[in-house]
């Protein structure tokens, strides 16, 4: 396989698992207030309950942290599978197929960061997204 692909795959992969490393990093700490209206506002979403129905009554915080979670784990999924992939020598068509997907999801993804997070995280998902276009491309050469 071209030198070209494996540079491009390989940075996808590692900036990939980098994202979930770093965004794992969030979970050893504790939300903390540096004023009195974010002490309240930590305090709401660490304590109120939310009726939804069927004896669900999570907090907002329970609801943030499964997304945080779910974020990490997809960059894990998408790192690991990419690795497995490259390790396996499958096709030029497949690893074309499959970076077309990571460029959709991730590209989503990254729209979504762009939107409502802050800037590590979009710019993480912004070089997942250009690495995955670059191995797309490419792949689309050989």
């Amino acid at each position: 396989m071209d030198k070209s692909v494996k540079f491009w795959w390989y940075a996808m992969a590692f900036v990939q698992l980098l994202t979930a490393l770093l965004h794992c990093l969030s979970f050893l700490t504790s939300p903390q207030g540096s004023n009195e209206t974010e002490m309240e506002l930590i305090n709401l979403m660490t304590t109120y309950k939310l009726d939804m129905g069927a004896g669900f009554r999570p907090t907002m915080y329970h609801l943030y942290t499964a997304m945080s979670a779910c974020f990490a784990l997809l960059c894990v999924f998408g790192g690991w599978l990419n690795l497995f992939l490259w390790n396996q020598r499958v096709s030029s068509s497949t690893l074309r197929g499959i970076a077309a997907m990571n460029v959709v999801i991730f590209g989503i993804c990254f729209l979504m960061m762009a939107l409502f997070t802050f800037l590590p995280s979009i710019i993480l998902t912004g070089l997942i997204w250009l690495f995955g276009i670059g191995a797309y491309f490419a792949a689309s050469r050989r």
